[in-house]
């Protein structure tokens, strides 16, 4: 059973030789698997861990994430620098949400502002679709056919309780 049918077959509560298995990480401990099985690439540590979905998905661009900035990591989507705050570095994200980000932490932050804090909705600053990665789904499609592929996107909705 490949990959595909393992995963339709859990789908349909049907039986399996296995339970399928989806990779989710932050980059750090990523870096550590690559380093200790000596990879270069996410594909290989897939293959050698088996697992059965891959993952794809059309990005946003636009918004509130300025061009010719250094992009960091944002709660939901790519940020750059603002500010700081209290000795803590200040990101804004692609959708205008602000968050305090501390030092030499994995991933911790909290939550500071939302643009519409301050403007109307009709002045909002609304990502786009990036059109452009539509052919990145389509080769996805046929690279990974033995796999069940998961499509993603980050949406208004997504971050609403923010």
């Amino acid at each position: 059973m490949n990959s595909r049918e393992r995963c339709i077959r859990s789908i349909r509560h049907k039986e399996l030789d296995r339970i399928p298995l989806v990779f989710r990480s932050r980059p750090e401990p990523f870096k550590a698997l690559m380093n200790r099985f000596n990879l270069s690439n996410a594909e290989d540590l897939y293959r050698i861990l088996h697992i059965d979905i891959r993952s794809t998905g059309v990005g946003i661009k636009g918004g509130y994430l300025p061009k010719n900035v250094e992009v960091k990591e944002g709660p939901y989507g790519p940020a750059y620098t603002v500010g700081e705050y209290m000795g803590f570095e200040v990101r804004r994200d692609i959708w205008g949400v602000e968050s305090i980000w501390a030092p030499n932490r994995t991933y911790t932050y909290t939550y500071l502002g939302h643009p519409l804090q301050r403007i109307p909705l009709e002045e909002y600053e609304w990502p786009e679709v990036s059109v452009e990665d539509f052919d990145v789904v389509v080769r996805a499609r046929k690279v990974y056919e033995d796999y069940c592929l998961c499509g993603s996107v980050e949406h208004m909705w997504e971050i609403a309780w923010q």
